[in-house]
């Protein structure tokens, strides 16, 4: 997660650049702890990199897109149905 934190500090140019010279594979172990955290527990700039980076995913392999989009929102639908329960280990 540092790399996630730090990203978070850029500009959106530099932000924007940074995640265009990742490879998918990085792009993607970024985008799933992501898709795997509640909303309101989410950073004011991740949402906005979230959706650079499926931008970005979504530019680079439109075919593959429409799994990897599944595949997250599976993930999102899922913190969903548990986040009640993850709201008792909030501190």
């Amino acid at each position: 997660m540092n790399l996630l934190k730090e990203l978070e500090t850029l500009d959106k140019d530099s932000l924007s650049l940074a995640i265009s010279r990742m490879t998918t594979g990085e792009l993607m172990g970024l985008a799933r702890p992501i898709a795997n955290t509640p909303k309101k527990w989410q950073g004011p700039g991740v949402a906005k990199m979230y959706g650079m980076i499926c931008e970005e995913l979504k530019y680079r392999n439109p075919g593959r897109w429409i799994d990897l989009e599944q595949e997250l929102e599976r993930l999102q639908k899922r913190v969903g149905r548990i986040e009640p329960f993850l709201n008792a280990f909030k501190k």
